[in-house]
């Protein structure tokens, strides 16, 4: 009498394309008896073999029903192919079989394994091919199911880095107790709770009304003037800087407010912010100097790996004594936030419109200084336009002079 087993296999991540898991259910069968462990070789679209040993909790007879599962999004045509070994890790039969992973969709494959060796039978002068034997009765009992989250199951495999669970990591799901693996902070987005690296920003009237946001935009990750949870208030020149702006719209800038940005403390190399920086332009004072360095690029202007990140130039008025020491001084420089291309986690681009009329001959509001993905001022699919900070822009027109600005992030909830 045998027992039908039921194994769930680790968690292979066998690609990254788009979309939902794969999951195939393979049912092995044949006569081999006292199965210890199963050696098992996946080629997926033709790749590099991936191979594995899985260890039954105990000597099992077939048939087995044996469950492949994608961590990660995985479809395509899935070779695969399996040994049954002993306790002693003789082979006692093999089989292959080739079958479709789908992803979202559970596809069931059948691996018949057997065993060519001549098995003698009673008489001295007969030998019977073992897979012609009539094999046992087998009995349907119910299906038991390995749970792999037990640490002596695990197998070396998981050691490799293209098998770690698909938790943990910047725009993955956090893993068990709110953990995340890379720096990133785990936020309980609409979607569920995910790592993410930034949380947004905004800005705090720090003249006419105090303590006040100086746009009446709320922040869809942290609520208006505010960091979500567990993004601690930013503090220092590497998460805020003064900007300068007009309490009433047109006018001269000499009120000042602080921005602030909600981002990790360490940067996230595969992350989609990647931090933000101030330079002076060539006919501000102390031309194309760099007045408020970028935390993550080494503390200095520029963004980190330049050729994947997008630098988002946006024209602003600062309040600080560069120029002079009056108080309330302030003088042109441009902002960049850097964007990683094609990343979006939290951040998906940003622009500036001008709003203020006093710019004589242009139509207001006017969009400038748009990332690639927000061209027109408009936010891309699946993300909010909010307006996070208040400053000055040069007027477009033939018209001397700054006018009021207001900037904008594209974020994800």
């Amino acid at each position: 009498m045998t027992a039908r087993q039921r194994l769930a296999a680790l968690a292979l991540i066998l690609s990254a394309c788009g979309g939902g898991k794969g999951y195939l259910d393979v049912m092995l069968t044949g006569d081999a008896k006292q199965v210890a462990s199963l050696n098992v070789k996946l080629t997926l679209n033709g790749g590099a073999p991936v191979p594995s040993t899985y260890t039954l909790p105990s000597p099992t007879d077939l048939p087995i029903d044996f469950a492949i599962t994608s961590a990660a999004p995985t479809q395509g045509t899935l070779f695969v192919s399996i040994a049954a070994l002993d306790a002693h890790s003789v082979e006692l039969a093999s089989g292959a079989n080739t079958g479709t992973l789908t992803e979202g969709a559970v596809t069931t494959m059948t691996i018949a394994l057997t065993d060519e060796r001549m098995i003698p039978d009673a008489s001295p002068d007969v030998a019977v091919p073992r897979d012609l034997a009539t094999p046992d009765l087998v009995s349907t009992h119910d299906l038991h199911t390995v749970d792999l989250a037990q640490p002596d199951l695990l197998m070396d495999d998981l050691a490799r880095p293209d098998l770690l669970p698909a938790c943990g990591l910047i725009g993955q799901p956090c893993c068990a107790a709110s953990a995340c693996n890379d720096g990133s902070v785990c936020y309980a987005s609409k979607s569920g709770p995910r790592c993410i690296s930034f949380a947004g920003a905004f800005a705090i009237d720090n003249t006419c009304n105090k303590g006040t946001c100086t746009v009446d935009g709320t922040d869809p990750l942290g609520g208006a003037c505010a960091c979500p949870p567990p993004f601690p208030l930013p503090s220092g020149s590497s998460q805020t800087f003064h900007a300068a702006f007009s309490c009433g719209g047109a006018g001269t800038f000499t009120s000042s407010a602080t921005v602030n940005f909600c981002q990790t403390s360490k940067r996230i190399s595969a992350g989609d912010w990647q931090g933000w920086y101030i330079q002076n332009g060539p006919s501000d004072c102390a031309p194309n100097t760099c007045s408020s360095p970028n935390a993550y690029n080494n503390g200095v202007c520029g963004c980190p790996d330049a050729a994947s990140v997008e630098d988002t130039t946006l024209r602003i008025q600062v309040s600080d004594k560069t120029c002079n020491t009056t108080a309330g001084s302030s003088h042109g420089a441009f902002l960049h936030l850097c964007l990683r291309k094609g990343a979006a986690v939290t951040v998906a681009g940003a622009y500036q419109l001008d709003v203020d009329a006093s710019c004589k001959g242009v139509p207001n509001p006017v969009c400038h200084n748009a990332s690639a993905n927000a061209q027109m001022c408009i936010c891309p699919a699946g993300s909010m336009a909010l307006p996070f900070a208040e400053s000055a822009s040069e007027c477009t027109s033939a018209t001397s002079g700054y006018i009021a600005s207001v900037l904008y992030l594209c974020v994800i909830p």
